[in-house]
């Protein structure tokens, strides 16, 4: 069925439990404890890190520590690789322009020497999410009391 299409995409199967549990009256597990912990800890500091240009790079770093190897993975291509065409800095686009090689190549140094802080910030980050997102018990499934529609 259904459950055999997901197949091993945790996420997915996730979503499909939580929905099932829905269905049937009963409390749904939250699969996204995790990021909410995050999240939490991320937006009351809108300018801790906005002051270097690192908060995007410090939130994806999170985000990848807590959701697993394979977006860990995906992160690091991203750090390797870069995430769009031309550099969002006026100097190096020309550079890339002109010599698209030294580009490419002095924009991944920079984003390779910025990783190590930006892995410095995030991992108490995520750490801390972690900890919030298992302090808390799950809440067994039970049946809800309030159905909507219903005196």
């Amino acid at each position: 069925m259904l459950q055999e299409r997901v197949g091993s995409d945790s996420v997915l199967s996730n979503l499909l439990q939580m929905a099932r549990d829905l269905r049937d009256d009963r409390a749904p597990f939250d699969a996204f404890r995790k990021e909410a912990a995050a999240h939490y800890l991320l937006s009351p500091r809108p300018a801790r890190f906005g002051e270097f240009g690192l908060r995007p790079p410090v939130v994806r770093s999170v985000y990848s520590m807590l959701d697993g190897p394979e977006a860990r993975s995906a992160y690091w291509n991203s750090v390797w690789y870069g995430r769009s065409q031309l550099s969002p800095w006026r100097a190096l686009a020309m550079v890339e322009r002109v010599w698209p090689l030294g580009g490419r190549l002095a924009r991944r140094l920079a984003r390779l020497a910025r990783v190590p802080l930006v892995e410095i910030l995030a991992l108490p980050i995520a750490l801390r999410a972690a900890k919030l997102a298992g302090a808390y018990p799950r809440i067994e499934p039970r049946t809800l009391d309030i159905r909507s529609g219903e005196p």
